[in-house]
């Protein structure tokens, strides 16, 4: 009897279906492998561990050698901790970010065109002697500051601003990254301090950071960041055009001429629209030190003529003029074309003395501060030692014996020793006289002539040797 032998196949097309006990065992041999992988990373996670020092001071520094950091950074655990690092930081970064964009933001008001002219200011400053006597009211130029629309600015004058403030104005989109590293490697190799700032980020400095600029104190990486976020927004929200004709009204062109316009009618006499070639290039090199290249300040106006002849050139350079007209504007003799400096000096007295005290303030509490007015200053002079002065220095003159050994100018200081407080000065024979009455021979550096004889002939009497003794009796020269 031939047995029957069932043979089952799980080909192709087969109804038969795994049991229910074989589906279990592929789930566990995956589960059992995940867990051995684990019991796998936990017992050398346990042998790591022991093979660290049981003192947790010692077990820290003992991670932290260099072979040991380097091994765990470079694994795989510790790739994956700093992707996680990397993320998280990226993150904050940008919350940062976009959390002072959001809170800087909203100082952006300061800057619109239409504020500009609710900014201005005419209010006094007051100078008195040591004795509360009144010696000036500076009430500015009677334009302290007059804002004009584009088109009442000269062309000259917006081409030479670009030339030698910032060449890439118009390519840039508020900061200039490769400016800022020049600047960082000038400044750190010692070879000069060199600024990288935009000529939109010098006009955020103005509007913004007015009242700091004579507080070194406040400085440093915060306002350095508001001023580039600022900078950001404002090229975002005004054309080119609009950002240039707010730095044309708001930079100081010295004493109290902030703006364009007003500097074209102090020193020239014509609106800003009318100036000259030769014109815009001089007023255009004053922002980068008011005080210093103000066409009144003659200590400066060699270097104030040589920075227009640097702005000529550059302008040549960057083909927005020819070569010939920058020759040309170089012959004319622009500082004898200036206004006078006493149409604007009314009623001053000790007038070498409070100018000097003017720029002195200038440089510690910045131009914009001083430019705005409204200070009250008690200054070291005396008036009643001031005004005998100025009477001897001018009776003096009047005698005309100074004319027969050919004396044409004085000057006197009168300090007190004990404290030394200048209680008078006169620079000049006379303020008002034609051609250096307004230069202040008190502190200007010149030959000092026969006024140093006496130093040396002191420096002699004091020598005491065997050989020589030198007195009151001694002929040194026949």
């Amino acid at each position: 009897m031939k047995k029957k032998t069932t043979i089952s196949t799980a080909g192709h097309g087969s109804s038969d279906k795994k049991s229910p006990s074989k589906r279990m065992n592929l789930y566990a041999n995956l589960a059992q492998k995940h867990k051995t992988k684990k019991d796998k990373d936990a017992r050398e996670r346990a042998e790591y561990l022991a093979t660290l020092p049981k003192h947790p001071v010692k077990r820290f520094f003992y991670r932290l050698h260099p072979k040991r950091l380097a091994k765990y950074w470079f694994s795989k655990r510790g790739g994956l901790m700093a992707l996680k690092i990397l993320g998280v930081s990226i993150l904050l970064m940008l919350l940062l970010i976009g959390g002072m964009f959001a809170y800087f933001r909203k100082d952006l008001d300061k800057i619109r065109p239409g504020e500009l002219a609710k900014r201005v200011q005419t209010t006094v400053t007051k100078y008195y002697d040591r004795n509360d006597n009144l010696l000036w009211e500076d009430k500015g130029t009677g334009n302290y500051q007059l804002v004009v629309e584009s088109d009442q600015i000269s062309d000259y004058l917006k081409k030479a601003t670009v030339a030698i403030e910032d060449r890439n104005f118009y390519n840039h989109h508020g900061i200039s990254i490769s400016g800022m590293l020049r600047a960082m490697l000038s400044t750190a190799s010692r070879r000069q301090v060199q600024g990288g700032s935009t000529l939109t980020q010098q006009l955020v400095k103005q509007v913004f950071f007015a009242d700091e600029a004579g507080d070194r104190s406040i400085s440093g990486i915060p306002r350095k960041i508001k001023e580039i976020i600022l900078a950001i927004e404002v090229e975002r929200m005004y054309s080119k055009d609009q950002i240039l004709s707010l730095y044309l009204n708001e930079s100081p062109y010295g004493g109290r001429r902030n703006g364009a316009e007003s500097a074209a009618q102090t020193y020239f006499g014509k609106h800003a629209k009318d100036l000259t070639l030769a014109e815009a290039a001089l007023i255009a090199g004053i922002p980068q030190n008011p005080t210093y290249y103000n066409p009144y300040n003659t200590a400066g106006n060699k270097a104030l003529i040589a920075r227009q002849h640097t702005v000529l050139d550059y302008m040549a350079e960057q083909g927005v003029i020819t070569k010939d007209e920058a020759e040309k504007a170089k012959k004319i003799d622009i500082l004898s074309t200036l206004k006078p400096q006493t149409e604007h000096l009314e009623n001053i007295k000790a007038p070498h003395f409070l100018l000097m005290v003017r720029n002195q303030l200038s440089k510690e509490l910045g131009e914009s501060v001083v430019g705005r007015g409204g200070l009250t200053i008690k200054t070291t002079l005396d008036w009643r030692i001031q005004e005998k002065l100025e009477n001897e220095m001018k009776s003096f003159f009047a005698t005309g014996r100074p004319d027969s050994v050919r004396i044409s100018n004085g000057a006197a200081t009168i300090e007190d020793v004990q404290t030394g407080q200048i209680v008078a000065l006169v620079g000049s024979r006379d303020f008002n006289y034609t051609g250096f009455g307004q230069d202040n021979a008190a502190v200007s550096y010149i030959q000092p002539g026969s006024t140093i004889k006496s130093l040396v002939f002191a420096q002699l009497f004091d020598k005491h040797d065997s050989k020589q003794a030198y007195g009151s009796g001694t002929v040194l020269a026949r």
